[in-house]
């Protein structure tokens, strides 16, 4: 299976790195806070009233300067170039800032402006599979889980690739029929590697006999509550319990996935060493 990175599946799913960019810098550049005589951008507003309060300014004088100085920019189509502007815009609350007296009325349009910039930021971190945290005071994007990420990536089908990231997501907490779905969907694309026993076979017996049990046993792929698959624990057990089980089966299909891809290269190898003399 050839993999990929993160951002070529997204691309598939059609997530843009460059219109993501774009529509953060056009929040920014068209909001408008309404003054008496004028209205200002949100970056106006910015400059004019807590740009130098700012603790990563560094040395810049305004917020282009800043931008400058970062390297950001807004024709890019790099990941990396869209997370730092979202961190940068993220340390822009203006509820952090002293502002000048009398602007009660502006400062609350600020706030619901830079409500819109977080909102769509952590709908970009929802779809990439990262989140917003806190780290020695300021707000910066982490990734969400790592093994996600390589699963991601190792997988050859988009709407699985989806449903991954999907099953992280917070908004998830809780739903246990749609954490079940995914977890089926996951099921039904290993089911192969589990019927061949190609992970026993390459070592990891228990690994598989995990996936399976959990898939078979765990009202997931079958109706383990009531009828000839009822399982005496799983009629008894409360919710809280089963999705902390549906988060471990979650992280069990994960490392199939990610196994398959090791035994993928080990018989690469094997054939490599196979056609070609090697010298000790």
């Amino acid at each position: 299976m050839g993999r990929k990175n993160l951002y070529t599946v997204l691309n598939e799913l059609d997530f843009n790195v460059l219109k993501e960019i774009s529509r953060l810098h056009s929040i920014i550049l068209e909001k408008e806070i309404c003054f008496p005589k004028r209205s200002i951008s949100f970056k106006e507003y910015v400059d004019t009233f807590y740009f130098l309060q700012l603790p990563f300014r560094g040395t810049a004088n305004s917020f282009d300067e800043l931008l400058d100085d970062l390297g950001i920019d807004f024709l890019s189509d790099d990941e990396e170039t869209l997370f730092l502007f979202a961190e940068l815009l993220l340390g822009l609350n203006p509820h952090s800032f002293d502002v000048f007296e009398g602007y009660e009325i502006e400062q609350r349009t600020a706030v619901s402006i830079y409500n819109h910039i977080c909102s769509n930021i952590k709908e970009i971190c929802r779809r990439t599979n990262h989140k917003i945290v806190k780290s020695d005071g300021h707000l910066i994007i982490d990734e969400n889980n790592k093994r996600t990420t390589l699963a991601v990536e190792l997988t050859d089908d988009p709407d699985l690739a989806l449903s991954l990231i999907e099953y992280t997501h917070y908004a998830k907490k809780g739903h246990l029929e749609e954490k079940r779905k995914i977890l089926s969907q996951i099921g039904l694309y290993i089911e192969p590697w589990l019927k061949d026993h190609r992970l026993q076979i390459a070592g990891y017996k228990a690994l598989e006999s995990d996936a399976g049990f959990l898939l078979n046993k765990f009202h997931i792929r079958h109706n383990n509550k009531e009828g000839q698959n009822a399982q005496e624990y799983i009629r008894t057990i409360n919710e809280k319990d089963l999705e902390d089980w549906y988060d471990k089966a979650y992280n069990v299909l994960l490392s199939v996935i990610i196994i398959n891809e090791q035994i993928n290269i080990s018989g690469e190898i094997r054939e490599l060493k196979k056609n070609y003399q090697w010298k000790d």
